[in-house]
């Protein structure tokens, strides 16, 4: 019983410090002409720089890759340890591990930060009525 009281309480403590960063938060109808096709971590080693990118494909006469930076306050790349750090109020979170080889840089996902697509309705005074309108959002959680 005492083992299930710690690991009851270790669980709700690290609940208490679990977050979310919203990276995009647009109605669905605005998001007809292309596709997201994941999110990653990106980085400028020179600057100690880290952001995320949303990857998109464009549906209009023919699919057309693009990426969309999106810069998040407290993320930064250490080059001495070489990983992407969420600082979140004086805790750093490592949320990748960077390895640069001969085939270029490759980022991994620790796990602790990861990403989710959500779904969600709203209901919006469009200053006639009130309309429901479906919404997406993608979130960092961590």
């Amino acid at each position: 019983m005492k083992k299930l009281m710690i690991a009851f309480l270790a669980l709700l403590s690290f609940s208490l410090f679990a977050g979310e960063i919203t990276l995009y938060n647009k109605p669905v109808y605005e998001t007809r002409d292309f596709s997201f096709n994941g999110l990653e971590f990106a980085i400028n080693k020179d600057l100690g720089r880290a952001w995320v990118v949303i990857k998109l494909v464009e549906l209009g006469d023919g699919p057309v890759a693009y990426d969309e930076r999106v810069k998040i306050e407290g993320l930064y790349y250490n080059g001495r340890t070489q990983e992407v750090l969420l600082d979140v109020d004086g805790t750093q979170i490592v949320c990748a591990k960077v390895r640069f080889n001969f085939f270029g840089t490759h980022i991994k996902n620790t796990g602790r930060c990861t990403f989710q697509t959500k779904y969600y309705s709203k209901e919006v005074d469009n200053g006639y009525e009130i309309e429901k309108v479906d919404m997406v959002k993608l979130l960092l959680k961590y």
